[in-house]
């Protein structure tokens, strides 16, 4: 609204320098028809727009200088299609006293307006309806044709301001005005509509009342109800001006701004400006927050303010916060710089007072907060600095800004003593997961890899945050390390943290281009204790082991669409595997073998114990959201474990295919004999959901591979047999000889009976 506001001013100044113009032509013109000719002409010479008059037209000379007219418009620039004239007045009287003519003063006795509307507009190209006015009102560089050097510098005179420069009103009459500021290239329409100003004799002693009244229309939006009652005055010999008993009611649907000043002063020789005992105070439901300012002095010459001290309160809330600012460049580029603190207060109870439904999962969360920082504020950005923000046992310090040019930036050097931000989690999202969980008995660990690239896209963000101790998704982090860097194009963010007796270390390196966005992550986990890390985030329970992970994978999104690629390798020691029973699967194979020879074999109820192994390695590929995997690799003291296969992680399927090696049959580890499955392949096919597969073992495969070990077996001793009865001497220990050997050593024993 402030450009509707100035583009009133302007049009303002132009009636008036109509109206002043006409006072200077009235004494050699009478007849009325020429001069409205004369007028249109010079508004037209002057400001390069068309003046219409419609109505009559009406002069005075005495004993007041004035003219009176009806039906004026001021037309739109040729360029402006489809609006409103700049101004259209239905009827608009001046009247100046002729005495102070004389001394160079311009006294107007009052300025009177009926339905003026005032339509200022931007058309699609940028240009505006005082186009023409700038062109026409633009003053050549006095100093243009001077060489180098020789420019006129000003000379203080000691005088104070020209007379000739002093306007006086005595009193205004604007009924039913609008101000309407039409943006094309927007599409956008605001308007000040029902604009009423109405003054008593502003040039009297002692003072007269002023009202004005208002409702500002937004595109959509409920109109704005703005009313304004004060006493002013205007001194023109000390070319002063005083306000007071100002009282501002702002009326938004059901809520309600009111604002109360007790005085304002105004010297236009000591170029300063004063605003005493200034207080504001909202309503929004039943809430009354505050703002008290005790005075405001503005140094107009400096175009700064003294000190101002502020106080925000609400009562209901229990909150209220005090801080000093000033102001300065108020005409070119305002500044405020400052400083704020708060009492503690309850966090929770604001949100409540807002309707905001929410209410944290921990009932100790959201209990009490507090700030205190440094401010600084202009035209092109914002920053806090030395700042300290309290949240129950948490504390963040630092410093961050905002800056607003070309694009929008934000620095920041951080530093937080420790959250837990899944205490802050809203008590629907656990309701949720837990409703979630009774449908599901394993946690949902299927989920497609998808980064934010468009959150972080084009982020103009560099700084440092460190936190001693973080917790999130129920992970608990130390020493959290966190450094960002970006450009136009492209984005580097490096993480450092300790967490679960290991450490992390992950880059993210983001670049843009005309095409897609490529972003790369790279992160390494070592010697991390899975059990507490997955326990703790609720994926999955089933795991245990000291493992170290290193991740490489690349996100290109094009078209609003992404792809990803890339390797996990893990390595993982000393581990075990709670849903997978190993031992239970020899058991069940030997078990198998027993009852088809025939043997009296007993069911045996089992307790799953899991699998304990040394070691386990592999490698993920990573397309898509589907990970392969074909060498992995399990040891254990009675087995070994090979395997590949799938996980589609968006469907959280799993489909993978074992082979399991006894290699020791010394009462396996669980105390049964398994003699018969050394050396045996078993394969073992997972499915299902990959925080809890189920498995099948391949019985079919498991009979063949038995059957031939039994029956090289057989052939073994049979060779064994035919071999002592045919006297051949073996070899050291060795109580078997290769078939062709037997052949021979045959045919030569037959040999030696036949002849």
């Amino acid at each position: 609204m402030s450009k509707s506001l100035k583009i009133s001013m302007v049009v303002a100044g132009l009636l008036l320098l109509s109206g002043l113009s006409a006072i200077l032509l009235i004494p050699r013109l009478v007849d009325t028809n020429t001069f409205r000719q004369q007028l249109v002409a010079q508004v037209k010479q002057q400001t390069g727009l068309e003046l219409i008059i419609d109505g009559e037209l009406s002069l005075s000379v005495f004993p007041w200088l004035g003219i009176e007219a009806q039906g004026i418009r001021l037309a739109q620039p040729s360029f402006i299609e489809h609006a409103e004239p700049i101004l259209a007045v239905g009827q608009m009287a001046i009247r100046v006293r002729l005495v102070p003519l004389l001394n160079k003063q311009i006294d107007i006795d009052r300025i009177i307006m009926q339905s003026p509307k005032i339509t200022y507009v931007v058309d699609k190209q940028g240009r505006t309806s005082l186009d023409t006015l700038k062109q026409n009102t633009a003053q050549p560089n006095p100093n243009a044709s001077k060489p180098t050097g020789e420019t006129e510098s000003p000379v203080n005179t000691g005088k104070t301001a020209d007379p000739a420069r002093v306007f006086a009103i005595a009193g205004i009459d604007i009924s039913d005005g609008q101000l309407t500021y039409n943006d094309q290239s927007q599409n956008s329409i605001q308007r000040i509509e029902q604009l009423n100003i109405h003054s008593g004799n502003l040039l009297s002693r002692d003072g007269a009342p002023i009202e004005f009244s208002a409702t500002i229309r937004s595109g959509t939006l409920d109109p704005v109800n703005v009313r304004l009652t004060a006493s002013g005055g205007i001194n023109v010999e000390d070319q002063s001006a005083t306000l007071s008993d100002v009282d501002l009611r702002i009326a938004y649907q059901k809520d309600l701004i009111e604002a109360a000043v007790g005085n304002i002063e105004f010297s236009a020789l000591l170029q300063l400006a004063t605003v005493n005992q200034i207080s504001v105070e909202a309503g929004y439901k039943d809430l009354r927050p505050s703002l008290s300012i005790p005075s405001i002095t503005w140094d107009i010459s400096q175009q700064r303010t003294s000190p101002i001290a502020f106080l925000l309160a609400e009562e209901s809330l229990a909150f209220a916060a005090e801080g000093e600012l000033m102001l300065k460049d108020l005409a070119q580029k305002p500044m405020a710089k400052g400083h704020i603190s708060s009492a503690p207060f309850d966090p929770l109870k604001i949100i409540k007072a807002f309707d905001i439904d929410y209410q944290p999962l921990e009932q100790t969360a959201f209990n009490t907060a507090s700030f205190n920082t440094q401010f600084s504020a202009g035209v092109f950005g914002a920053a806090l600095s030395k700042s300290e923000i309290n949240l129950d046992n948490s504390r963040l310090q630092g410093n961050l800004s905002i800056l607003i040019k070309n694009k929008t930036a934000y620095r920041f050097d951080l530093a937080l003593n420790e959250i837990n931000l899944d205490h802050y989690m809203p008590t629907n999202v656990q309701q949720t997961k837990e409703g979630h969980d009774k449908n599901n008995s394993t946690p949902n660990s299927g989920l497609a890899l998808v980064a934010p690239v468009a959150l972080i896209k084009g982020l103009n963000a560099n700084g440092i945050f460190r936190a001693s101790k973080i917790q999130a998704s129920g992970a608990k982090l130390t020493d959290v390390d966190l450094n960002i860097r970006s450009t136009q194009q492209t984005m580097t963010a490096i993480a450092k943290a300790n967490l679960y007796g290991g450490s992390l270390e992950t880059t993210m390196d983001l670049v843009s281009n005309s095409t897609a966005d490529n972003l790369t992550i790279k992160t390494r986990l070592s010697a991390i204790n899975l059990e507490p890390l997955l326990t703790d985030m609720e994926l999955s329970d089933q795991f245990s082991g000291i493992a170290d992970i290193t991740k490489d994978i690349s996100i290109v999104e094009k078209d609003n669409k992404q792809s990803n690629a890339g390797t996990i390798q893990f390595f993982t020691r000393n581990g075990r595997l709670k849903n997978i029973d190993i031992k239970k699967i020899l058991d069940e194979t030997q078990f198998t073998i027993d009852q088809l020879r025939g043997k009296q074999v007993a069911t045996r109820e089992y307790k799953e114990d899991g699998t304990q192994f040394a070691e386990a390695r592999g490698t993920l590929l990573l397309n898509n959201n589907v990970l392969t995997n074909n060498d992995l690799s399990i040891k254990a003291p009675a087995f070994r474990i090979s395997g590949k296969g799938m996980v589609d992680l968006a469907k959280d399927e799993l489909d993978y295919s074992t082979s399991v090696t006894v290699v020791n049959t010394n009462q396996g580890q669980g105390g049964k004999d398994r003699s018969d499955l050394k050396g045996l392949l078993i394969p073992v096919k997972f499915y299902g959901p990959l925080a809890a597969p189920d498995y099948k073992i391949d019985a079919n495969a498991v009979l063949k591979a038995n059957a031939k070990q039994v029956l090289a077996a057989q052939k073994k001793a049979l060779k064994q047999k035919a071999a002592e009865r045919l006297g051949i001497k073996t070899k050291g220990d060795e109580k078997v000889i290769s078939t062709e050997d037997l052949k021979d050593e045959f045919k030569k024993k037959l040999l030696e009976k036949l002849f």
